[in-house]
């Protein structure tokens, strides 16, 4: 019997859930909640001083752009878990 990603399978303590990429999901997840934070602080710095508008967008799309290049080494690293772990289960 061949479990989808989204079955629940019996393990030693008790039942888990089977996600074949639980930790790339969890820093994409992660990746995307940051870049929420920082469009949703730049609106409201480029709404409560107008006059400064494009220089507050410039900086927000920075911080934007930051915030993603952080994100690649924990979601490589990530991915690189999520691999051996699927080959040390087949």
């Amino acid at each position: 019997m061949s479990l989808t990603p989204f079955d629940f399978a019996q393990g030693e303590r008790g039942v888990r859930f089977c996600f074949d990429m639980k930790n790339t999901t969890i820093e994409i997840l992660h990746i995307l909640a940051g870049l929420a934070v920082a469009v949703a602080i730049t609106w409201a710095a480029a709404w409560s001083y107008p006059l400064g508008q494009d220089v507050i967008w410039a900086c927000g799309a920075a911080a934007m752009v930051a915030t993603v290049l952080m994100g690649v080494g924990p979601l490589r690293r990530a991915r690189r878990l999520d691999g051996t772990t699927r080959r040390s289960e087949a």
